[in-house]
C-alpha cells in the first residue's frame, strides 16, 4: 500500500473520532456515498509539494458532503456541524469553500470543499 494511502487512512481515522456522531461515513472511497447520506467526509488523494530534495509537504483536500439535496438548510446546518468539530479539534483548516459533490447518478448534495494545511 501506498504511504499517501496509508496517511489518508490515518487521516480517516482521525476525522471518525473528531466528528462522531456528526457524520454518517468518512470515506477515501466517495462512490460509497448515497442520496440517503445525511453528512460525510471524503478524503482525495493529497497534493504534494517539493519544497528540498529531501522533503514533501502533504495538502489534504475534503469533502464534506450533506443532505437531503432537497432540504438545503438541514444540509447547511450538517456542513457547520462538521467545520465547527474540526475547528474546535484544532485541524489545520486553511480554507472551507462551499461546493457540490455529484453522486453517481443519483443527484447533486451540497458541500464544503476543505482544504487542510499541511499536517
Amino acid at each position: 500500500m501506498s504511504a499517501t494511502i496509508e496517511a489518508a487512512e490515518q487521516l480517516r481515522d482521525k476525522l471518525i473520532d473528531i466528528l462522531g456522531d456528526a457524520v454518517d461515513l468518512v470515506t477515501i472511497d466517495g462512490t460509497g456515498l448515497k442520496p440517503s447520506t445525511r453528512a460525510a467526509i471524503v478524503i482525495f488523494p493529497p497534493s504534494l509539494a517539493f519544497p528540498t530534495w529531501d522533503e514533501r509537504e502533504t495538502t489534504w483536500k475534503l469533502a464534506a458532503v450533506a443532505g437531503p439535496a432537497d432540504r438545503p438548510l438541514i444540509a447547511w446546518e450538517a456542513l457547520d456541524l462538521i467545520v465547527d468539530r474540526l475547528a474546535a479539534a484544532r485541524i489545520n483548516l486553511a480554507t472551507a469553500e462551499p461546493a457540490e459533490f455529484a453522486l453517481a447518478g443519483s443527484g447533486i448534495l451540497p458541500a464544503y470543499e476543505i482544504i487542510l494545511n499541511p499536517l
